[in-house]
């Protein structure tokens, strides 16, 4: 399989997997794209890993990013982050600082930087407005819109089961 690079994207210092797709405008600068990756349009991957069968949204901006396989991501602005497999991530989730321009301290330790994000858990859905403290780890089949503590509910395996079904459904039909 050929990886396909738009003639508008821009790729530096980088490794694209084989069947991977960068779209126009998009940008992916010291990293490395998986196998079958989709890098959406005006996106900006930079010193990332993402893994294998992930894809982006429109306008998503990742930077010191290790992303495990099959997971959709949008963001803004997500730095220092670690996602477990089959994660989806949504614009406006954040990490957050409780002083801005004052290191980062995470259970006692300080961090040394200024921004620092934090781990998000295997089959985790972020959506809109879930915001969390710098450091933290989100536990894995969570599903979290808002706060934390406005979580709804967990997602089990025949829900997910479902979804990936569905997925599946409209990936034959494209």
């Amino acid at each position: 399989k050929r990886s396909l690079i738009h003639p508008h994207a821009l790729i530096e210092n980088s490794v694209i997997g084989a069947g991977a797709r960068v779209e126009a405008g998009a940008a992916v600068i010291d990293s490395v794209i998986g196998e079958d990756v989709v890098v959406a349009d005006h996106t900006v991957v930079h010193s990332s890993v993402i893994g294998d069968g992930c894809r982006t949204l429109v306008d998503t901006h990742l930077r010191r990013v290790v992303a495990m396989p099959g997971s959709t991501l949008s963001n803004l602005d997500m730095q220092d982050a670690i996602f477990g497999r089959e994660i989806f991530l949504t614009t406006s989730v954040g990490y957050f600082a409780e002083r801005p321009g004052v290191d980062v301290v995470v259970d006692g330790k300080d961090s040394g930087r200024a921004v620092l994000g934090g781990a998000i858990g295997t089959r985790t859905v972020l959506g809109s407005r879930a915001l969390f403290r710098c450091g933290v780890a989100v536990p894995p089949s969570l599903l979290v819109v808002a706060r934390p503590g406005e979580a709804v509910g967990k997602v089990d395996d025949v829900a997910l089961a479902r979804a990936m079904a569905k997925r599946g459904d409209r990936t034959r039909d494209v």
